[in-house]
């Protein structure tokens, strides 16, 4: 009799201390990564969100000179400019012009550039490539539909391995991706700039750009590059909404 209490009492030992084993491992498990997040925000890192951006003093004259020169446009009435090239586009049923509208310097000269999209995926399904983009005069607010002799083959609006956000993550798939902004170099041809990021506090939090990710957009050719050499015609390395929101916390 005392035997058998005897490995009774084992046996419910063993089974409770493989539920205390399985219970630890996944609180563990599932705490660790919360517990992480919280140490993370600004209540309890303020210092390290203080310092995630580096000031350095300036001269806004000679920094930026372009600014001064610069004729602005916004995002609206750019949309509406571009809208009066629609009958330019040949077979305009399959395509719409992106409200992204980035405003660039190009040849010496301030546009906002946009991207043809596919209308729909169906229209995506059919489709062998996007024939170009718009570009908006900030000064003479003229629209000019430039049609590409490579047409843009990876695009957000494309589908399957075209797909410009599956694209990037089958060559990245570890990079913390920023957004995509579309951009055109000097001899105008069309570029997805895509920031990447790395989290300076803590494991998840505090994200600082990384490298830049610059995909050709007829071939589909990612080529990274590190802040200092990034080539001179890119204008939007980075979001501003991810600028400010870093320069808010200064």
């Amino acid at each position: 009799v005392f035997y058998l209490n005897y490995e009774d009492t084992a046996s419910e030992f063993c089974e409770t201390a493989w539920k205390v084993v399985l219970i630890s491992g996944l609180v563990t498990f599932l705490g660790f990564p919360i517990l992480m997040a919280v140490i993370g925000t600004p209540l309890f890192s303020a210092n390290d969100y203080k310092t995630i951006v580096t000031i350095e003093q300036g001269d806004f004259n000679n920094d930026i000179p372009e600014a001064l020169d610069t004729d602005i446009m916004d995002v609206k009435t750019a949309i509406n400019i571009g809208s009066r090239v629609m009958g330019e586009i040949d077979n305009v049923s399959q395509y719409v012009i992106s409200d992204e509208y980035n405003m660039i310097i190009y040849q010496g000269k301030t546009y906002r550039v946009s991207p043809l999209l596919y209308a729909s995926t169906f229209k995506a399904w059919g489709n062998k490539g996007i024939s170009g983009y718009v570009l908006v005069d900030c000064n003479t607010q003229e629209a000019k539909l430039v049609k590409l002799e490579e047409k843009i083959y990876y695009s957000p609006s494309a589908i399957f391995g075209n797909d410009l956000k599956r694209h990037v993550r089958t060559n990245y798939p570890s990079a913390l991706i920023g957004k995509f902004q579309f951009e055109i170099d000097e001899d105008g041809k069309p570029y997805y700039i895509v920031p990447t990021y790395k989290n300076k506090i803590g494991i998840f939090t505090g994200k600082v750009l990384d490298t830049i990710l610059v995909v050709n957009a007829s071939s589909g050719e990612i080529t990274e590059y590190t802040l200092d050499k990034l080539p001179e015609w890119i204008d939007h390395a980075d979001s501003v909404s991810h600028m400010m929101k870093n320069a808010n916390y200064v």
